[in-house]
């Protein structure tokens, strides 16, 4: 199958409903765009028939995969892996915490002169002081990681991601794999979170993650919070986070009104989305 969409849901039930709710947006928007679900066990017992349909395949993940060394839960380990459960020959993975609003064959094409995409924040060079990604400071990533002499490190929000099915592309979900530091603990769930390792891969591996005709975070390919993006054509995705100040609260309401929209034009029913539970239930599992 030449072209798909990657989910990963992994952990507890209501991840089970934000990838139900991502899958009925993509097939919305893109009916005949197949979709993979890569999850565990404990989340595909809470998909429903009808759900479990939304998803063209789904696939257990290798507890290797979701387990550090210690055999902690680490899915920011599993995101490390994602080319690995995917079959199409270009993929665009989204996290389930999200919404797309609309087709995503433009965004295919935006991808398609790059091997391996995402959204770039931000860019810093071996003469910067700093950087704007939280998880590790510029000053330790360069005592951790063998850096080359000059460098591009782009900052990324890893919850848009494109790839193909090359080997150029293995080579930086393996380079990121090797940038995985067992043990390290950030504020991002006690945890290693996959887009530092991504950003530094990108180094190392040589790969230039930037989408062509889009500059640094903008136009927006994942929307953090500004609902007025809705409108931009290069935004195809609402991203849901954290934080109950107004911004992500007009996020919120704009999410519970699409997606009440598009279940019941795919799943031929009405629910209510009620995203703000939906976002406290994530909020207690990640502490946990």
């Amino acid at each position: 199958m030449k072209q798909g969409i990657l989910l990963i849901a992994v952990g507890s039930g209501i991840y089970a409903r934000w990838a139900v709710n991502q899958a009925i947006s993509v097939k919305f928007h893109n009916p005949d765009l197949p979709i993979t679900l890569a999850t565990d066990a404990n989340v595909d017992s809470y998909l429903k028939p009808k759900e479990r349909a939304l998803f063209d395949v789904v696939t257990i993940v290798k507890p290797e995969h979701l387990h550090d060394a210690a055999g902690k839960f680490a899915p920011g380990k599993l995101k490390l892996y994602m080319n690995e459960y995917s079959d199409y020959d270009e993929t665009i993975y989204l996290d389930v915490d999200g919404m797309t609003i609309r087709p995503l064959a433009p965004l295919f094409e935006l991808c398609a002169g790059n091997d391996v995409a995402s959204q770039v924040c931000s860019i810093v060079t071996e003469t910067a002081t700093s950087w704007r990604c939280q998880w590790m400071s510029l000053d330790e990533v360069r005592k951790r990681y063998t850096l080359p002499e000059a460098y591009k490190l782009q900052e990324i929000n890893a919850s848009f991601f494109y790839f193909k099915r090359i080997e150029a592309a293995d080579k930086f979900f393996k380079t990121a794999q090797s940038c995985y530091i067992e043990g390290y603990k950030t504020f991002w769930g006690n945890s290693f979170p996959d887009e530092l390792a991504f950003n530094v891969a990108g180094v190392i591996a040589g790969v230039d993650l930037q989408v062509p005709e889009t500059g640094d975070n903008e136009p927006v390919i994942f929307l953090v919070k500004n609902p007025a993006q809705v409108d931009n054509p290069k935004t195809f995705v609402i991203g849901l986070y954290a934080g109950m100040s107004r911004p992500f609260r007009i996020t919120y309401s704009i999410y519970d009104r699409y997606m009440k929209q598009y279940i019941k034009a795919v799943l031929k029913e009405t629910r209510e989305v009620q995203v703000n539970s939906m976002m406290n239930a994530k909020w207690i599992h990640n502490k946990t």
